[in-house]
C-alpha cells in the first residue's frame, strides 16, 4: 500500500489521530493504573513532600523521582547504619546510605582496608555517590576497635565474605553488643536464610533477615529481602518502606529459597547462554553481542557481566546452587560451570 509523505496529510486525519492517540495514551494509563493497584501500589493518602534531586529520595540516576520518607510513620527510625565488610557490596551499599544522608559506619578487619574503600568510593567511575561532599555522611574503622557502634546503630548490614563460619562469628558479636530491636541483615547473594540464622537465639530471629543489594549499588534498582515465618513482618515492612522511599529502591520480599529470586533466574540464565556459547563454538564477543541489548539484558553481554560480578564470587553462588538444589533440578544441568572459567580461578 502506497503511503502519502506526513505533509500531504489533511488536517482531519492528523486531528482523527490526535484523538486516537489520546484514546491509546489514556487506555495505557488506565492499563498502568490498574497494575499498580494489583501490585500494591498507590497514593498514600498521607501528603508528603518530594525530595529534590541529587538525594537518594529525590531524582535517582534513571530519571525516577521518589518520595520522601516519613520516619514518623513508622515507631522505628533508621538514623545510624553499620556496614561490616568494606568490598565491593559493602563499600557500594554505604555509598548509598551516604547519598541518602544517612550516617553509615563502614568497618573491615583494619581500618585500613576500610579507608582504601573510602577512597575508591569518591574515585569510583560510574560515581557511587551523587555528589563528592556525601562522603561526609561516612565514618571507617575495624571490627575489633570500633565495634562498639554496633551497640547504637539502628540497622546493621553483613557484606563479609561468602563463607558461614566467618558469618557465624560476626553474627555472635552483632548480638552481643547490638540495641534492642535494631534490624539485622545480611547481603549474602545466595546462602539461605535458614543456615545463616541456625545459630541465632529465636528472639534475635525476629529482627535478622537478608537484604540483597545488586551491584552496583547506586545503579541497581532491584533490592530483594528475603524473610521466614518467624521475622518480625511489621520490621520487614518498615524496611521495605525505607528502602522504597529512602534509598530509592525495588522491593521485592521474597521467601527463603535458593538463589532468591533474582539469582535464581538470572544466574541460571547466565549458565544457559554461556554453556550455550561454548556448545555453538561462538567467541565470546559474539556471546556478548548477542546475549545483551538485543535480549534486554546490560551492554556487557553475558561473560562480561561474570567478569564484573567476579568469576570467584560466581564459583562460590554455584556451588551454593548444586548444594541446595533437588538433584533433580534444571539448574543441575549447567551448575558445574565451564573448564574456561575454572581454570581462570
Amino acid at each position: 500500500m502506497h503511503l502519502l509523505p506526513v505533509y500531504y496529510t489533511t488536517t482531519s486525519t492528523k486531528k482523527r489521530k490526535k484523538k486516537n492517540k489520546s484514546k491509546s495514551l489514556l487506555a495505557a494509563e488506565k492499563e498502568h493504573q490498574a497494575f499498580l493497584k494489583r501490585m500494591g501500589v498507590g497514593k498514600s493518602k498521607n501528603k508528603r513532600s518530594v525530595a529534590q534531586p541529587g538525594s537518594a529520595s529525590g531524582l535517582g540516576p534513571e530519571g525516577r523521582r521518589f518520595k520522601s520518607f516519613r520516619s514518623d510513620q513508622n515507631h522505628m527510625n533508621i538514623k545510624k547504619v553499620v556496614v561490616i565488610g568494606s568490598g565491593t557490596m559493602g563499600s557500594g551499599i554505604a555509598a548509598h546510605l551516604c547519598n541518602a544522608n544517612i550516617p553509615v559506619i563502614l568497618l573491615d578487619l583494619k581500618t585500613e582496608i576500610s579507608e582504601k574503600a573510602k577512597e575508591r568510593i569518591l574515585k569510583s567511575r560510574p560515581p557511587l555517590l551523587f555528589e563528592k561532599d556525601k562522603i561526609k555522611n561516612l565514618k571507617v574503622g575495624n571490627i575489633t576497635d570500633d565495634f562498639e557502634n554496633v551497640s547504637d546503630a539502628d540497622w546493621i548490614v553483613e557484606a563479609v565474605v561468602e563463607r558461614i563460619d566467618i558469618k557465624h562469628d560476626i553474627y555472635k558479636k552483632i548480638f552481643d553488643k547490638r540495641k534492642k530491636d535494631s534490624i539485622v541483615s545480611s547481603n549474602t547473594s545466595t546462602i539461605p536464610l535458614k543456615v545463616l540464622s541456625e545459630k541465632l537465639k529465636a528472639e534475635d530471629k525476629k529482627d535478622f533477615c537478608i537484604t540483597h543489594f545488586f551491584n552496583p549499588v547506586r545503579y541497581m534498582g532491584l533490592l530483594e529481602i528475603v524473610r521466614d515465618k518467624l521475622n518480625d513482618q511489621n520490621k520487614i515492612n518498615y524496611l521495605k518502606d525505607f528502602s522504597e522511599e529512602k534509598l530509592g529502591k525495588g522491593v521485592i520480599v521474597c521467601g527463603d529459597t535458593p538463589g532468591f529470586l533474582g539469582n535464581r533466574i538470572g544466574v541460571y540464565a547466565m549458565q544457559v547462554a554461556m554453556t550455550e556459547a561454548v556448545d555453538m563454538d561462538l567467541s565470546i564477543e559474539e556471546a556478548d553481542a548477542v546475549f545483551g541489548r538485543p535480549m534486554g539484558i546490560p551492554k556487557t553481554g553475558v561473560f562480561a557481566l561474570y567478569d564484573l560480578i567476579g568469576i570467584d564470587l560466581m564459583s562460590d553462588v554455584l556451588k551454593s546452587f548444586q548444594k541446595e538444589l533437588p538433584k533433580e533440578d534444571e539448574f543441575q544441568k549447567v551448575v558445574s560451570g565451564l573448564p574456561i572459567i575454572k581454570k581462570l580461578i
